[in-house]
């Protein structure tokens, strides 16, 4: 790490970030794109064709999500190229992040279903920032403990 990636900046919401920390919180998030943009037409399918109940339809996109998530974060996110401890990391990330999305899962379904919101993909749109830099610093913990990447 470089002077200039312990350079901090300065985000809302997050306070002072080191450079190198706000490249992993940016590519934290685009690693989330392409799940999130299959997800909402996903969800849409699932209820409107399917006609699947809403939260179980949102369950199962989550799932999905979750576990492409996973793969995408550890790749590019994170830039973990090991294979020694995959099978474990993706247990203890699906397990984490699945607390979350229930939680994420929980608001939705009391928002759609109990309230009776009718506009469930805002609903969908909103849960994604809300819950956002929570399952960052837990991915950040996750992929970052203990990890000492390979000499060259």
């Amino acid at each position: 790490m470089t002077d200039l990636d312990r350079t901090p900046i300065s985000l809302p919401f997050v306070g002072k970030i080191d450079r190198a920390r706000f490249v992993s919180l940016f590519k934290f998030a685009v690693s989330g794109l392409p799940s999130f943009l299959i997800a909402i037409p996903l969800n849409i399918f699932l209820v409107e064709k399917v006609a699947i109940d809403k939260g179980v339809a949102y369950a199962l996109v989550i799932t999905f999500q979750v576990t492409v998530n996973f793969f995408v974060c550890r790749y590019f996110a994170f830039n973990r190229k090991d294979a020694k401890s995959l099978w474990a990391e993706f247990g203890a990330f699906f397990s984490g992040i699945m607390m979350f999305r229930v939680a994420d899962w929980g608001l939705y379904y009391f928002i759609v279903e109990v309230i009776g919101f009718q506009k469930y993909v805002l609903v969908q749109l909103i849960n994604v920032f809300i819950f956002a830099i929570l399952k960052f610093l837990f991915s950040e913990m996750l992929f970052l403990r203990n990890y000492r990447p390979m000499s060259k």
